[in-house]
């Protein structure tokens, strides 16, 4: 599958689509922890059922940029992401 994925990206000069596995989630949650609006969105049951079983929400987290995130996980940017996905689920 990741082959036929990666040879349809060439043949349409498509960006790779990215490979986002739980460990990627996971450790992004980690991460996203340490943020106020985080915790507060795991506290509400609704916020937390999108976060823990919604497969867009989980892939646009998964998604992030695990680099930056360690660096700073302060950013709103990743909170208007999450939080855009999560409107449209």
């Amino acid at each position: 599958m990741r082959v036929l994925m990666g040879l349809i990206s060439v043949i349409t000069f498509s960006p790779p689509i990215p490979d986002v596995t739980e460990e990627d989630i996971c450790e992004n949650i980690r991460f996203l922890k340490k943020n106020e609006w985080f915790r507060r969105d795991l506290k509400h049951p609704e916020s937390r059922k999108m976060i823990v079983s919604n497969k867009d929400v989980r892939f646009a987290i998964g998604k992030l940029n695990t680099k930056r995130l360690k660096r700073n996980p302060y950013k709103y940017k990743y909170q208007r992401k999450i939080q855009k996905v999560m409107c449209k689920a």
